[in-house]
């Protein structure tokens, strides 16, 4: 048996059975060429010589994914009041950079957890999320009494959203964590009621990389570095859907 990997306290050995997903092909670039970049106790991750794109293989099949987000907002956010302040006033730095860009119309939160997001976001906002944790959807339905019952427990790809349906799509520290990141973005470019996407640079930490992504009328930015490009991240295991990190020509082929 392997030892213990510890992300944030938890054991991630445990999710092993579950990790059956192998790709022969970088999932931004297509590239066959890659090779093996690091390990941790059963874990590892490659990296595309081509692009440089770095991802968990084999990563979580979708009843992996389940079982790593069941009840994520109570290990995650919930128990951690330090952390529910921090997010408090990077929402507002957010909505203050949203609000240049727009101030009104209908609004996605992909992965929204428990709506804290989309509640900081202006009332003008007709408000809508996704999200793949039930226990985060049943908090946003009961406590969110502006816009709970519009919190969907579904995946993005199974959204039940008509094309163009959107004028703002956010997908806030979520992308890492998807199994398929390309296809993510091609479906929020479907979502979007004008697409002319901007990748821009996603904010790294030592543990992970944190891609924090706006579509603002399909224009894509975040607050550290609006109108930038992607930059290679430093973790393996930023998260066990995908492992993903991201190098400034991952995403030339969007």
């Amino acid at each position: 048996m392997s030892d213990s990997i510890l992300f944030r306290g938890e054991d991630l050995e445990r999710f092993s059975e579950w990790r059956t997903v192998e790709k022969d092909h970088c999932i931004a670039c297509g590239s066959r060429e890659f090779g093996l970049w690091a390990t941790a106790g059963s874990y590892s991750s490659v990296q595309c010589v081509k692009c440089g794109l770095i991802w968990m293989s084999p990563h979580l099949n979708d009843e992996g994914l389940a079982k790593y987000y069941a009840n994520y907002i109570g290990r995650r956010r919930l128990n951690d009041d330090l952390k529910m302040e921090q997010r408090k006033i990077q929402y507002q730095f957010d909505r203050e950079l949203i609000d240049h860009f727009i101030s009104e119309g209908k609004v996605l939160d992909v992965g929204c957890n428990g709506g804290f997001f989309l509640e900081a976001l202006s009332g003008n906002f007709e408000k809508h999320g996704i999200e793949i944790d039930p226990e985060a959807v049943a908090y946003a339905r009961k406590n969110q009494k502006e816009f709970g019952r519009e919190v969907l427990h579904v995946s993005l790809m199974e959204a039940p959203y008509e094309a163009s349906s959107f004028d703002m799509i956010a997908m806030r520290g979520t992308i890492e964590h998807l199994p398929d990141p390309v296809s993510a973005i091609r479906k929020v470019s479907q979502l979007l009621k004008k697409v002319d996407i901007i990748i821009s640079q996603p904010l790294q930490t030592v543990t992970a990389l944190r891609l924090i992504c706006f579509v603002i009328s399909g224009r894509c930015f975040t607050q550290f570095s609006i109108f930038g490009i992607l930059v290679q991240g430093r973790s393996a295991l930023s998260a066990p859907g995908s492992g993903l990190n991201l190098s400034p020509s991952n995403f030339h082929t969007l």
